[in-house]
């Protein structure tokens, strides 16, 4: 069982990694076109971009989840009919979202405060990348599709494809037709499309054994419509999405509070966070998949011995990068910046990037193993009483503390999370489908 879950793991690892590229690449171009405006563009334009995209990560977790059971009790009628109605949902989404997004663009304008120049550029960047929002909420679901049948290569190579035609396009549109910010949104968006048709013409050769020959579609249908838990299951995730954005935006904003200095020392710690996020991201994905199959098979030996492998492969990367943290922190951050004030703010924090892993473990872990077993509501629960503790210890902890309390409150926040889902541990029951 432990090799099952690092096959899964190690191409979502491969895969996550690969994901800030697209960001990075539309930065580098940018920050070699002679104008900070562009830069700041791209950041703003982005930042809206994937908040709007991030708050339908549902579409991915959900489809995940639903297809590994489906897979898991062989109904094969279902794991096709639960990717076709997400492209649909994700189709109908994107579009919807695409129409209001002069609306979402003049609220985030407002509330950001951009300067004149940079609302300018940065809307230019908004709506074409928003062109491309159909895509992405349907890469979302294909991607989920292909974690609930255990094939996380195929996504690993789209990411890493994607990239590479965004790296060429965005140059060629930059460079050699002087299309300047609108040609790095125009390489995004054509790497998007192109990322999803690749996934959608693969998903038959890719198809497991007897899902395209056994599968009767129209029982299916008629079962699954029958069931209202799939709205519930997304507005679960939903509404656990906005509570994560939130605790973000808060984060950054009582972060900026505590001065530009340390603004900038917040900025690279966290990424020590997101660093050791891909990695575990990477298992709950294998959980998303084992698990769900294990519960729509009701096979409760196979789901124990998936948990025990996930948290055994969880703990040693737990171990691993405290260890790595603890010894090569300063190292890292030097390759991050070179600035004085900033390396000297940083040094002051090390306590919480070594806390980071230990705290953050159990919550990536159970994420996984709660949407294999679609039970979404603890899920919301648990980010929802972290995002309670988070905002209570912002107001009262960095009033103490300062940037110290901000970082206690994140602490809280993570250990929160995975506490509540460790205590819920037992809600998960194997049901037989007779």
């Amino acid at each position: 069982m432990r090799n099952q879950v690092l096959r899964i793991a190690l191409p979502s690892i491969v895969s996550n990694i690969t994901v800030p590229l697209l960001g990075i690449v539309d930065t580098a171009i940018s920050g070699h076109m002679g104008s900070p405006a562009v830069v700041g563009a791209i950041a703003v334009g982005g930042m809206l971009f994937n908040t709007v995209s991030w708050l339908f990560a549902f579409l991915r977790m959900s489809t995940s989840g639903q297809t590994a059971q489906a897979f898991g009790r062989g109904d094969c009628g279902a794991v096709l009919f639960y990717m076709r109605n997400g492209l649909r949902r994700a189709f109908v989404n994107g579009v919807i979202i695409l129409f209001l997004s002069p609306v979402i663009l003049r609220i985030s304008i407002y509330l950001v405060t951009p300067e004149p120049e940079i609302v300018t550029l940065s809307s230019i960047y908004f709506y074409i990348c928003m062109c491309g929002l159909p895509a992405v909420l349907a890469i979302f679901v294909m991607t989920g599709w292909y974690v609930g049948i255990g094939n996380t290569r195929i996504p690993m190579y789209v990411a890493i494809g994607q990239n590479i035609v965004n790296i060429a396009l965005s140059l060629f549109f930059v460079y050699c037709l002087n299309m300047g910010i609108s040609g790095i949104a125009l390489g995004t968006v054509i790497s998007n499309w192109l990322a999803f048709m690749f996934y959608y013409l693969c998903h038959e050769r890719n198809m497991p054994e007897g899902v395209l020959t056994n599968g009767n579609l129209e029982d299916s249908v008629d079962m699954v419509d029958s069931d209202n838990s799939g709205f519930n299951v997304s507005l679960s995730l939903f509404l656990r999405t906005l509570c994560m954005i939130i605790v973000h935006f808060v984060f950054v904003s009582a972060g900026s509070k505590q001065g530009s200095v340390t603004l900038a020392a917040n900025a690279v710690i966290i990424q020590f966070f997101v660093v050791f996020s891909y990695f575990m991201d990477g298992f709950a994905n294998a959980a998303e998949s084992l698990v769900g199959r294990a519960i729509g098979a009701c096979d409760s030996t196979m789901y124990d011995s998936i948990v025990r492998s996930l948290f055994v492969w969880g703990g040693g990367i737990t171990i691993l990068f405290t260890v790595i943290y603890y010894i090569g922190s300063e190292w890292f951050m030097s390759m991050l910046t070179d600035s004085g004030p900033v390396l000297a703010t940083m040094a002051n924090y090390k306590m919480w990037i070594v806390s980071i892993p230990i705290v953050s473990m159990a919550a990536f872990i159970w994420d996984g193993i709660f949407i294999g077993a679609m039970h979404t509501w603890y899920m919301l629960m648990s980010s929802a009483l972290g995002m309670a503790a988070f905002l209570c210890g912002c107001y009262v902890l960095t009033s103490i503390m300062g940037n110290h309390g901000l970082w206690l409150s994140f602490v809280m926040y993570m250990s929160i999370r995975g506490f509540v889902l460790t205590y819920f541990r037992r809600a998960i029951i194997l049901v037989r489908h007779d």
